[in-house]
């Protein structure tokens, strides 16, 4: 048994090592489509976007729809079925665990830069980039705010998660400013929109991903509550209590994201609030209907967040524009 578990390990992270791997000019065609990861773009047929991001945007090795995956809010976006018809075609570089660090590297650049190469030389215009980055930074460290369980309210490092946050906020400033080049230098033209999404409320209770591979890359929320002395196994008010720290440090994270892309109209950034489209309500579980476990939701809640993008999309679109608000420079 462990030898299969072992064996399983080493090519759930040999899938990993694929869908890190920098995107070639193998990776498109030359009969005027583009195909990248399963996506295809149809020249005058497609809405076509550009997506770099994490497990919203690509929960499954290599861009496939894995065992228990639920899909992602690309996929639904590139759905052509009978119930939802949205014709977008989104070559991506997204990969699920992915840290802002990690979308800043060289690597990561060349593959997004191949793409928006390869779409100006077919003449294709992408209608905006989206961007999904953060939540694996934050998540990631929430053990390192947290105060013990019997701490006052509100249970966490202010100072601390303010540094975090802004570390964050860092290094997303310069991955924009990676895209504002890519999109000026090959389609001179910065009005192309950066959509970049907040996160909504997850639940700490523990459920983890029903594959080892994004067992293994993503953060966990619940071991670190139960470092604290939390008591997570279904018992109030602890579950509770733990689920008003983390819509607090969420809504600390969406209040500094907003804050920051609001003066980002140089380069045409808009923020998309996604907070409360998923349940968080912890009576009956109603919760686990959107969430397929801690910080992924399920089909059905990708498709509510789907529906979102879809809404911001159409309002650009139909030239709905951006005005910097007062003190922005």
């Amino acid at each position: 048994m462990r030898v299969l578990l072992l064996v399983f390990a080493v090519c759930t992270l040999a899938a990993c090592a694929e869908m890190n791997r920098n995107l070639t000019e193998r990776d498109f065609d030359d009969a005027g489509t583009v195909n990248i990861y399963g996506g295809q773009c149809l020249h005058g047929l497609t809405r076509v976007l550009i997506a770099q991001g994490d497990s919203w945007f690509s929960y499954a090795p290599a861009g496939g729809k894995a065992i228990n995956s639920s899909g992602s809010i690309t996929d639904d976006l590139q759905d052509s079925g009978d119930n939802y018809p949205y014709p977008f075609c989104i070559p991506s570089v997204a990969t699920a665990g992915k840290t802002l660090k990690q979308m800043n590297s060289q690597k990561e650049l060349a593959s997004l830069g191949l793409i928006f190469a390869e779409l100006a030389k077919r003449g294709v215009r992408p209608e905006a980039i989206l961007l999904s980055g953060g939540g694996d930074d934050a998540f990631s460290q929430i053990g390192t705010v947290l105060n013990d369980f019997s701490a006052a309210e509100p249970r966490y490092d202010i100072a601390k998660l303010d540094r975090i946050i802004a570390e964050i906020l860092d290094d997303l400033e310069v991955q924009i400013g990676h895209i504002h080049d890519l999109k000026t230098r090959y389609f001179g033209n910065t009005e192309i929109p950066i959509i970049v999404n907040g996160y909504d409320y997850p639940v700490p209770d523990g459920r983890e991903p029903g594959v080892l591979w994004a067992q293994l890359l993503e953060p966990k929320l619940a071991p670190e509550f139960l470092k604290k002395h939390y008591r997570l196994d279904g018992r109030r008010p602890h579950l509770e209590i733990a689920l008003r720290v983390v819509q607090s440090i969420v809504d600390e994270y969406n209040l500094q994201l907003e804050r920051k892309i609001k003066c980002m109209t140089a380069a045409n950034v808009v923020y998309l609030d996604l907070r409360g489209t998923l349940s968080n309500q912890i009576a009956k579980n109603k919760y686990q209907e959107d969430w397929q476990n801690e910080i992924h939701p399920s089909e059905l809640g990708f498709r509510k967040l789907m529906r979102k993008y879809d809404v911001e999309l159409d309002a650009l679109k139909a030239g709905h524009k951006k005005v910097a608000p007062e003190g922005c420079s």
